[in-house]
């Protein structure tokens, strides 16, 4: 663990966050721009199959995600800090 109970420092999460959106905004534009493209070539039964392989997609992330409630960021945390400075930037 970092300095202040952080897993990982404030750097490191800002820039995983930024990619975090960056993708999910590219994401959101191919739909909106694939899904006419898609309704053209095969019209609405594979749309509703690719509706269906999303909601099955998102079933599966639910069903593998581990519960945190009632859990410490010590309990979540399998990263481990070698012994040795932590560099931080300020």
């Amino acid at each position: 663990m970092t300095p202040h109970g952080a897993p990982l420092p404030a750097l490191v999460r800002l820039v995983f966050r930024g990619i975090a959106a960056a993708t999910g905004k590219i994401g959101a534009f191919a739909g909106v721009f694939l899904f006419p493209i898609l309704m053209h070539a095969g019209g609405l039964m594979r749309a509703e199959a690719a509706a269906g392989a999303s909601i099955v997609g998102l079933a599966i992330t639910l069903w593998m995600l581990p519960e945190t409630k009632r859990r410490s960021l010590e309990e979540l945390s399998d990263l481990t800090v070698a012994s040795g400075p932590v560099i931080t930037r300020a």
